[in-house]
């Protein structure tokens, strides 16, 4: 057998192979063809799809029926990154079944557009929309895996293949979120009780006036005692008094003011030349110098 009578045995099995092996996922060949659906109508206008005819293929098909010359579908993963912000798509599509050949949805039909981000809808449109334009029209056959699977959902029955002819009306960056205010801050009114007491040491006690703060007061008694008398309409035991002299150890005197309605004295010996203060929880209230 001569080589020119081999070349041809070889080339003859080379195109048979080329018929029968499967294609590539995605692809949009002349040789996916005939697996496809055939697709009519005019560009902007609704579309017409014929009903298939044999077995639904295993793998995506895609098909551009129009180019478009606009911006272009980003995949996923670049998509919510490229320009800081994900694409809103605006398309038109009709769907059809293929195992029944009949249409089971149709924006075309509802008159109006719907938008999504690419991220939202199923794996078959996240991997058949990328690189498509604005303006274009494009064929993509789903296979269950990568669509409804072996549940369904709503119209789609299980193991189904879906024909989807889509016209991608444009691409708009999604809305930056807007952030939600912060809460305005409304303080608690503290309620005013009356007045109080305090005591510690030797307490005397002596009905007075609703005070609206704390007040300090020092009297020499006659019995050489200092009659200490405090006010207040705060009710805790953190009012504390501190009473410093110079080179004197200081003296401190801590108050109890939950029993409101009374003011209280505090008898002390050793005041001369003291200063007092009064402090709620540390803050400055009151101060008093004694003679």
């Amino acid at each position: 057998m001569g080589w020119t009578s081999r070349l041809s045995k070889i080339l003859v099995l080379a195109i048979m192979l080329s018929l029968v092996l499967p294609p590539a996922t995605g692809t949009d060949s002349s040789t996916t063809d005939s697996l496809l659906p055939q697709v009519s109508g005019d560009k902007g206008n609704k579309p017409n799809i014929f009903a298939p005819t044999g077995s639904a293929p295993t793998s995506l098909l895609k098909k551009d029926i129009f180019l478009g010359s606009g911006k272009e579908v980003l995949a996923v993963s670049r998509a919510a990154t490229s320009d800081g912000s994900a694409q809103v798509l605006e398309t038109h599509y009709m769907l059809m079944a293929w195992s029944t050949g009949r249409i089971i949805e149709s924006s075309w039909d509802k008159e109006k557009s719907v938008t999504f981000g690419l991220i939202n809808v199923i794996e078959g449109w996240q991997q058949g929309m990328p690189g498509m334009k604005e303006g274009g029209r494009r064929l993509l056959v789903i296979p269950p895996a990568l669509g409804y699977g072996e549940t369904g959902s709503g119209p789609i029955g299980p193991n189904e293949t879906m024909i989807f002819v889509i016209d991608l009306v444009a691409i708009n960056p999604a809305p930056k979120p807007t952030p939600e205010p912060s809460p305005k801050f409304t303080p608690t009114p503290t309620p005013t009780p009356t007045s109080t007491y305090v005591a510690d040491e030797e307490v005397e006690y002596d009905g007075v006036e609703e005070a609206s703060f704390a007040t300090l007061e020092v009297v020499m008694r006659p019995d050489g005692k200092y009659r200490i008398t405090v006010t207040s309409n705060i009710a805790s035991d953190n009012l504390v008094i501190t009473a410093t002299k110079k080179r004197s150890k200081s003296i401190l005197y801590r108050i109890n003011t939950n029993n409101l309605g009374r003011a209280s004295t505090i008898t002390s010996r050793k005041l001369s030349g003291f200063t007092l203060t009064l402090r709620y929880n540390s803050e400055y209230m009151d101060q008093t110098q004694v003679k």
